[in-house]
């Protein structure tokens, strides 16, 4: 065989193997890869062709769905602003965010080529979430400012209600798109999950677990003066108010700066760093959509650094989401069970709870929290026949005024519902985010 020849075909043959390679890797082994590329023309028939599953409440209530039209198929949220920020949007031209974008694997139609192998037309797969339409609707028509409502199965960390204001209408993202984007209220993020604040005096709730769980006492006393010098720095109360000495307790109620500060001391900065990552204030929680991770400050190390920190201020920045699962967690006797949206995550996240402190701490904080509602600053957080459980948080910010937050669980003595209510520069915790938590909880519990 001439020499010339024979290196063609072997020349040929490693092009056909190289081939074949390929062709192997992009169709089995990164077919899933391939397949979710933005650049892959095919997503864009798929969605337009093919029926992509449904999303549903708790109760069987559509939240978005596919519906043919003389153009193909379009994605529609009955709900429009309601439940926008949770279950997100799937477009064709701007892309996929929340559960669109999380679920797209199951809601999307099966890749098989129908239209080649004459089979009938794929469909998505449907998702069941553990989001409550009355629940939602309530935060909708309550939450009128800047801010967030997060609700919880204080014992299965399932997420009833999840919103954030303002919000958007995923019915006409294509249309509205560029000017949400230049809105500068910020519509199209979702402050539940990736609105970062400083917690405030919600954070004492830490605080307080930790400090009893290292045998502290309610009961033990502490100088509580208007101004606590630390570090050539001072730390003050609200309102520059002096307490005199004062239990634990009722330095909680009360929410006395001055004595959570020198708590704070006492514990160390490695008893705060190891309960805020135990629960997963700085990292991933596992949840179904992205949460934004909160920042712990980097000089703990410093007295008036972690003095400020333990009465929830300095570089501390925290999530909605991560407020209310503090609070599911004292509700659930020291228990954190990450929250999720779909049962299918429930599930799998009560399999694996994590104790953060013993049962009988989380019942000496539970005490402490009752307190707080029925005669310290949570007082606007009571519901009639109903024990509530709470703390107050008002986060002082560098311009304007402060963000008003609560925390909390009820009935107090058996929890069914954990929630945060966050209002952007709403003033006084007691004031304004008690009073929304109240009506919020009110529902969830009477619907």
């Amino acid at each position: 065989m001439d020499r010339a020849l024979r290196d063609l075909i072997i020349s040929s043959f490693l092009v056909f193997i190289l081939l074949i390679i390929f062709f192997l890797r992009w169709s089995v082994f990164n077919s899933e890869e391939l397949r979710a590329h933005p650049a892959n023309k095919r997503n864009l028939i798929s969605e337009n062709i093919l029926e992509r599953g449904k999303i549903l409440s708790e109760d069987g209530s559509v939240l978005a769905e596919s519906v043919a039209t003389q153009k193909g198929r379009k994605r529609v949220y009955p709900y429009g602003s309601i439940f926008a920020n949770v279950v997100g949007y799937a477009s064709i031209k701007y892309g996929k965010s929340g559960l669109e974008a999380s679920y797209d694997n199951i809601l999307s139609p099966p890749s098989e080529d129908y239209f080649w192998l004459g089979k009938e037309k794929p469909r998505g797969k449907d998702i069941i979430t553990s989001l409550n339409p009355a629940i939602q609707k309530k935060a909708h028509e309550i939450l009128k400012s800047p801010g967030a409502i997060v609700v919880i199965d204080a014992r299965s960390g399932a997420v009833r209600g999840l919103y954030s204001f303002p919000s958007f209408d995923p019915n006409r993202l294509n249309e509205d798109f560029k000017a949400l984007l230049k809105d500068t209220r910020k519509p199209l993020l979702n402050r539940a999950t990736a609105g970062l604040y400083p917690p405030g005096s919600t954070f004492k709730t830490v605080i307080l677990a930790k400090y009893l769980d290292e045998d502290g006492s309610l009961d033990d006393i502490y100088e509580a003066p208007a101004i606590f010098p630390v570090g050539g720095f001072r730390i003050t109360n609200y309102g520059k108010k002096s307490y005199g000495k004062i239990t634990v307790e009722k330095a909680f109620v009360h929410s006395v700066n001055t004595v959570f500060a020198q708590i704070g001391l006492k514990l160390g900065a490695n008893n705060f760093k190891e309960i805020a990552r135990d629960l997963k204030i700085d990292s991933d929680p596992g949840f179904d959509i992205p949460v934004r991770k909160g920042h712990l400050p980097e000089n703990l190390n410093e007295k008036v650094t972690l003095g400020w920190a333990s009465v929830g201020q300095a570089d501390l920045l925290v999530t909605p989401l991560s407020m209310a699962m503090i609070a599911q967690m004292v509700a659930n006797d020291g228990l954190l069970i990450f929250p999720s949206l779909t049962r299918e995550k429930m599930i799998d996240n009560q399999k694996n709870p994590r104790r953060i402190v013993s049962e009988s701490t989380a019942l000496e904080v539970k005490k402490a929290m009752v307190e707080v509602v029925e005669s310290g600053t949570g007082r606007a957080a009571r519901i009639r026949g109903i024990a509530v459980a709470g703390k107050t948080g008002t986060a002082e910010v560098k311009s304007g005024e402060p963000h008003s937050w609560f925390i909390g669980f009820a009935p107090a003595d058996d929890p069914e519902i954990a929630a945060c209510v966050l209002v952007e520069h709403g003033g006084k915790g007691g004031n304004v985010a008690a009073k929304i938590f109240a009506e919020i909880v009110k529902e969830a519990l009477l619907r």
